[in-house]
């Protein structure tokens, strides 16, 4: 069985064909090019018995030490049709299962965020909102394990 963390590692692997940095966690400090994956929400389907949408942030930083090409690589990487860099949804349009049989991602948005200071850097930056479909009978973590009186 699957679990969210199954989930991320899968998204993160998919996401590394784009040459960034992947990190499957918000990091202290990055080193960029860089993506990092944010969990913002769970939802369960509910006119699609049996599934889950993970909602995720995936948040590109690159250098800020040159205006210029800061700018031309945030717009690669948020240009679908862009192959070096590799967009961020050019890579989730060629594995949208993300190498699992139970999930299904796709990109929403992408939305420049401009300059951004993380541990007293400035980074370029853009957002990229995905959402992955999956079964929730293969998220074993959502299992109370509480049992009902209408289960026995």
């Amino acid at each position: 069985m699957s679990t969210i963390a199954a989930v991320n590692t899968a998204l993160a692997a998919v996401l590394d064909d784009t040459g960034l940095r992947v990190y499957e966690y918000v990091p202290e400090d990055l080193n960029p090019p860089a993506l990092f994956l944010a969990l913002n929400s769970v939802t369960r389907g509910t006119m699609a018995r049996g599934t889950m949408i993970l909602d995720y942030e995936a948040v590109v930083f690159v250098s800020r030490a040159s205006d210029r090409a800061g700018m031309a690589k945030v717009y690669a990487y948020l240009d679908p049709s862009s192959v070096e860099p590799k967009s961020v949804w050019a890579a989730l349009d060629e594995n949208r299962a993300l190498g699992r049989s139970d999930c299904d991602a796709t990109v929403s948005t992408g939305r420049i965020l401009g300059i951004e200071e993380q541990a007293a850097y400035g980074y370029f930056g853009v957002v990229f909102d995905i959402q992955v479909l999956t079964t929730a009978q293969t998220l074993g973590a959502f299992d109370t394990g509480y049992s009902s009186a209408f289960s026995q």
